[in-house]
């Protein structure tokens, strides 16, 4: 099971925090531990086929296509208002 420090939980609870790899193994077990938790979630995916996954499984976190990793990855809408990163 994934544990949140208070200090962790009490910093990101009201702003989204993003997490990156949120498709894979264990970003799917930290979207589930964030929801949980009330935490609000918005989800950093490469294409439309991950975010419909992501939706149907997870209709309350938010989801931002930024495209493939790399240089022109369309990091600034994923960012915005964000105060906190997981970056898997």
């Amino acid at each position: 099971m994934i544990t949140l420090p208070n200090a962790l939980h009490a910093a990101i609870l009201g702003t989204p925090c993003l997490v990156t790899g949120a498709n894979g193994f264990v970003g799917s077990a930290l979207i589930e531990r964030l929801v949980t938790e009330g935490v609000p979630v918005r989800a950093a995916v490469r294409t439309s086929v991950a975010a419909s996954m992501l939706r149907a499984k997870y209709p309350q976190v938010e989801v931002a296509m930024v495209g493939e990793i790399g240089s022109g990855t369309a990091w600034r809408d994923a960012l915005m208002n964000v105060d906190s990163v997981v970056h898997l």
